[in-house]
């Protein structure tokens, strides 16, 4: 990794590139479009590298495996000193981290390598945080120049939980790709067909990882209430996760083995959400739902659950319709309007492509943090011209003191 002088260096530090995750997804999206003439990244993971790993190489970007399992110990603090050489040697002027374990090591090592510019990042509510993740966050963020948040909730939540004063947090939305999450060129039957679909039913489906708090659960119940009114409806559930095992078998027990499809992970996410006519993300908790907006992007109607920042992507009833968390009854009634009222669903659509054209667009998103990070640099510059002009003005004084005692 040879350094550029004419570009500033960015190193991007998260904690693994395996996983089919929003972070994973939007940094990929973030080093493929940063302005290449201004700015040089790179990618550093904390654990191995991974599928991400592999695509963004492929667009020609550095990436770096710590292959740290515990940031903690003799390992671990070996291949912090490794970072802190590396980050001195590539003249980093900007880190930016994603993830806890990342967020915790990134500032150390950045500030003991001089790094002029330190960002952190905040995805979601703080679902998992313990109090001790807390507390070294508290601790850590005296190192941080800022926080990057995904929405307003995740702000208010992390202002609060971590105690930190509004200037140091900016919220910049996540960004959609237009071009990219278009019904235009994709051939919807053939879609249906290759994930066993039937032709002419009405598709009700979910993207996600397979965990508690995305909240399948409340998607199978649903599932079972609205076959009960549209007997014809296929749902298909779309990623992985711990949850696989117990949804089948409780899909199973509601007697849906025939009604709902397991896809599994999936990286074809336009194609997938070609072929949904409606949309659920029935979340217990969300920071920014990219899966949401990439719905929207598509014209799909959708019904989320009125947490975290999803009410900032959907003005209910126009953009979409929001439901109380955990309520199934309610998202029930919501999905079996859109599907028998298509006129309604069309709409809905229409609305949802403009509204995310309007204000959530990646190139948008791609500018705002460029701004942020020539805004942050300026600040640093300034800083230091300011220093430099204080400590001439010092020795002035001191050679002028000097003569004065001489004479």
């Amino acid at each position: 990794m040879s350094n550029s002088n004419q570009r500033i260096n960015i190193l991007y530090l998260i904690d693994v590139l395996e996983n089919v995750g929003g972070a994973e997804y939007h940094l990929l999206e973030l080093v493929k479009r940063l302005d290449k003439t201004k700015y040089r990244p790179m990618v550093c993971c904390i654990a191995q590298k991974g599928p991400f790993a592999i695509r963004m190489e492929k667009e020609g970007i550095p990436v770096k495996a710590l292959f740290i399992k515990k940031i903690y110990d003799f390992y671990g603090i070996r291949q912090a000193l490794y970072l802190i050489r590396f980050l001195r040697k590539e003249k980093v002027k900007i880190i930016q981290t994603f993830d806890f374990g990342s967020d915790v090591l990134g500032p150390i090592v950045a500030k003991l390598a001089g790094v002029p510019v330190i960002i952190s990042s905040r995805r979601d509510m703080g679902f998992l945080r313990e109090k001790y993740h807390i507390l070294a966050l508290r601790l850590i963020d005296i190192l941080v120049d800022k926080i990057i948040v995904v929405s307003k909730a995740v702000e208010k939540s992390l202002t609060k939980r971590e105690k930190i004063k509004g200037n140091k947090v900016i919220t910049i939305y996540n960004g959609v790709d237009l071009v990219k999450f278009s019904r235009d060129s994709i051939d919807v039957d053939k879609q249906k067909q290759l994930l066993g679909l039937e032709l002419s039913r009405p598709i009700v489906g979910t993207i996600g990882r397979l965990r508690v708090e995305k909240g399948h659960k409340y998607f199978l119940e649903l599932a079972r209430l609205v076959l009960n009114a549209v007997p014809k409806v296929q749902f298909l559930i779309v990623g992985d996760g711990p949850l696989k095992n117990r949804l089948k078998l409780r899909a199973k027990d509601l007697n849906l083995q025939d009604n709902v499809i397991f896809a599994g992970e999936r990286v074809n996410i336009p194609e997938i959400l070609s072929v949904i006519d409606v949309f659920v993300l029935p979340s217990l908790t969300e920071g920014f739902s990219n899966v949401l907006l990439e719905a929207m992007a598509m014209e799909i109607p959708v019904v989320a659950t009125n947490v975290g920042g999803n009410p900032e992507a959907i003005i209910n009833g126009k953009t979409g319709f929001l439901s109380a968390r955990y309520d199934y009854h309610q998202m029930t009634k919501l999905v079996i309007k859109l599907l028998l009222n298509k006129n309604l669903a069309k709409k809905i659509g229409t609305l949802e492509r403009k509204y995310v054209e309007d204000n959530l667009d990646i190139d948008r998103m791609i500018k705002n943090i460029e701004g942020l990070y020539q805004s942050l640099i300026r600040k640093k510059d300034d800083t230091l011209l300011g220093n430099l002009k204080l400590e001439v003005k010092q020795c002035n004084l001191e050679y002028v003191n000097s003569e004065s005692k001489f004479f």
